[in-house]
């Protein structure tokens, strides 16, 4: 009985092969960060050149009501091999990309994504503030979030918070404060967060102009904009030139625009003998509703060295033509186009919307790094502005010597590795860096510095190693000292380049840490472990950075994490108590031994959760590490009669300790039928927590199904009709933690 039950099962094997082989799946979910669907939210699906010349292939498909959305595309060679990228757009227009392998043995794959906050379509949290007249520490505080919010909460980043629309807050200190105001309605229709950094200073011994600009969705002209002044230092006049050649002395003004375009808003400062400053920003107007915005986004291709870019638009108001610009002297009227640049450089590329009817006409421009992947000629440049002079020193990043021209961005050309240029008039300005190393290869690079400040800034950079190759999947955090080294806030972040080398630009002068984070491509948990400037683990031992002058390159060696053993253990947990959302990514998650050795680490997810989970049954301490905080080792066992821990913690203060420990019952799961064909049931016969998660596994890992559950049904059934025929792991997380995982055919 049992060789005709596999014969049976080996001829349904054999028909869904023939008939699906050609086919490719590519499904999975759009889920928002706490988990809810995101219905009628576009994916992009697209072909790598990977995939060869005679493959292309473009789609735009949107999510049902559950958050999923599922593609077939039919091949003719059965035989390919090569890459699909899937990309999605969160709720403030950045591009996430998951690039997928396909070939005869992986036909059938997933990509989840967990993207913004809140509901797209639902409300936006935003806020300006500005100096009050009360005093150099008191601020006004000024809501300009949309979707119609009815209720303000404000955390000031000192332990003081107001449930006032537009308050008015007064610090007690000096130092830097992560401000943020959550935004809701009655109905539960809405909520959204959002965050900034202000810094509260010694008033310096001069001034930086700064400002901030909205469009008020009340008002009745679209091009109507209201600037914020927010400079530092006791200003007492202003001056501002709107780039349309109108002006105001007001501090914060309102101004209409007569045109739609790109305007160059600049606002000068002064007050004392020792203030005087301006800053500039590009402020676009004339695309706010009935019009439309430009905007796009852009992926590289995997076979980088071609430098193919594809480019997405991302436009909103329903622009019916598209003009590209790539900043190479070709152009494209597709409204996604591929385009290969000759060679790398640093391009300017421009996309300009419109329809027949000339309610819409916007234009959006971006500078991108192409050829990063290219490392024997990249060049870049450090600068240090001191008044209205700047002094610039060139480097090659292979470290070899090369020949440099420099365009100041007042119309003079200059020549050698290191110059000083005086400029005549305050203001800001793109300096541009051309290159030509020992074998004539050619390179590219600008960057915009602002003179005439009265505050000196510097930029930093180093190169990150991890053992000898260069770290370039992860991020570098800057973060910011007061005199007593124990309150410390987070500055600035950058990525890194394909040589391993990070950027920090602008930076006043200060005492400073450096942290490298490494990032994996499943996860946080390679095989290597987040490294301060000092080449140590903990904040505590991180080796200082003095600015008045830089000494760069600041280099890390990240240290290597020594791993954890394979097994059915799981330890996870939520960091909570005073932390916001935005400062998720800055908290590492360390395990230990009992030797205090670091095992490996976990960054917090958007939830504010962690979890190693398939390790060895053993005694762990955990750990939380983040710059300035104090934090107690929590020691854990986990055992075959308790295989799942959950350790929480809690931040009072600047010290994040442990708040409990306990064991999760896992639940008794029945699964029918198995082999299934189409419907696949799932019973729990008993289960101290609900199901929270249900996630369907591929055998090489990869995540199929995945479904979240907010009631506490004891039963539930998947369609799992689009799965290829084979074996499954179906895994069950629980509100408490418990993880379990079963296997099951599919016919």
């Amino acid at each position: 009985m049992k060789n005709s039950f596999f014969g049976f099962f080996l001829f349904f094997l054999t028909i869904f092969s023939v008939s699906a082989q050609n086919l490719l799946y590519i499904s999975g979910y759009v889920r928002d960060i706490n988990t809810q669907p995101l219905a009628n939210h576009d994916v992009f699906i697209h072909s790598d050149s990977a995939a060869g010349t005679v493959f292309f292939y473009y789609n735009t498909i949107q999510t049902d009501a559950d958050g999923y959305y599922a593609d077939s595309i039919l091949f003719t060679n059965v035989s390919a091999t090569g890459v699909m990228n899937v990309t999605v757009t969160d709720c403030n227009s950045q591009s996430f990309t998951q690039y997928l392998q396909y070939g005869p043995n992986a036909m059938n794959l997933a990509a989840n994504f967990y993207i913004c906050s809140g509901n797209p379509t639902s409300c936006q949290a935003a806020f300006t503030y500005a100096l009050s007249p009360n005093g150099s520490t008191t601020y006004q505080f000024t809501d300009t979030s949309s979707g119609n919010p009815q209720n303000w909460y404000w955390n000031f980043g000192d332990g003081q918070s107001s449930t006032l629309q537009n308050p008015i807050h007064s610090y007690n200190s000096f130092g830097q404060f992560q401000v943020c105001l959550s935004i809701s309605r009655n109905d539960s229709s809405c909520f959204d967060t959002y965050c900034q950094t202000i810094a509260i200073n010694t008033p310096p011994a001069g001034c930086q102009a700064y400002f901030s600009y909205h469009f008020d969705s009340t008002a009745v002209n679209p091009m109507q904009v209201s600037f914020f002044d927010q400079s530092q230092g006791n200003p007492n006049t202003w001056s501002w030139s709107f780039g349309d050649g109108t002006s105001s002395t007001q501090q914060n003004p309102v101004h209409i625009y007569t045109a739609a375009g790109q305007y160059s808003v600049c606002l000068n400062i002064t007050g004392d003998s020792l203030c005087n400053d301006t800053y500039c920003k590009t402020v676009i107007v004339g695309n706010n509703p009935p019009g439309c915005q430009a905007y796009f986004n852009y992926t590289t291709d995997s076979t980088a060295a071609a430098l193919i870019y594809h480019f997405q638009d991302l436009s909103t108001g329903n622009p019916q033509n598209w003009s590209w610009s790539f900043g190479d002297g070709q152009t494209s009227a597709m409204q996604n186009p591929l385009h290969t640049y000759a060679q790398p450089g640093i391009y300017n590329v421009c996309l300009t919307i419109g329809n027949a009817n000339t309610s819409c006409y916007d234009t959006y421009c971006a500078e991108i790094n192409v050829g990063n992947v290219i490392t024997g000629c990249e060049s870049s440049f450090t600068y240090t502005v001191s008044g209205f002079s700047a002094s610039f020193s060139a480097y090659m990043i292979n470290g070899q010597s090369a020949q440099y021209t420099w365009n100041t961005g007042d119309g003079l050309t200059l020549t050698g590795s290191n110059i000083t240029h005086t400029y005549s008039t305050a203001g800001s300005y793109t300096v541009t860096l051309n290159s030509v190393d020992i074998s004539g290869c050619q390179f590219t690079s600008s960057q915009t510095i602002f003179v005439g400040d009265s505050i000196n800034t510097q930029n930093l950079w180093g190169n990150v190693w991890a053992g000898n190759l260069p770290l370039t999947n992860g991020m570098a955090m800057l973060y910011g000292i007061n005199s007593t080294a124990v309150s410390n806030s987070w500055f600035d972040n950058s990525g890194f380049t394909a040589n391993g080398t990070y950027h920090f630009d602008s930076v006043p002068d200060g005492s400073y840490r450096i942290q490298a984070i490494p990032f994996s491509v499943n996860g946080d948990s390679g095989a290597w472990l987040p490294t301060y400037y000092g080449n140590v683990l903990f904040w505590q031992q991180a080796t200082n950075i003095v600015l008045g002058t830089a000494n760069n390159p600041y280099n890390i060696q990240l240290i290597a994490a020594p791993g954890l053993l394979a097994g059915n253990g799981n330890i996870g947990g939520i960091v909570n108590g005073g932390l916001k959302s935005s400062t998720y990514d800055k908290v590492n998650i360390f395990i230990m031994n009992d030797a205090n050795e670091v095992l490996a680490f976990r960054r917090l997810n958007e939830n504010g959760n962690y979890n190693f989970g398939d390790i060895a049954f053993g005694a762990y301490k955990i750990w939380a590490e983040m710059n300035g905080m104090n934090t107690q080792a929590i020691p854990v066992v986990i055992s075959e009669n308790n295989p799942n821990a959950i350790i929480n913690m809690s931040i009072n203060s600047n010290t994040i300790s442990g708040i409990g420990q306990s064991a999760v019952p896992q639940p008794v799961v029945k699964i029918y039928p198995s082999p299934a064909l189409e419907i696949l049931n799932i019973e729990l016969s008993s289960a101290t927590d609900f199901v929270q998660e249900i996630r369907i596994y591929g055998m090489s890992g990869n995540i199929l199904i995945e479904k979240a559950i907010t009631s506490k049904d004891l039963q539930f059934s998947l369609n799992i009709h689009h799965l290829s025929p084979g074996i499954y792991i179906l895994r069950l997380q629980t509100s408490g933690g418990s993880v379990s995982n079963h296997r099951f055919i599919k016919f």
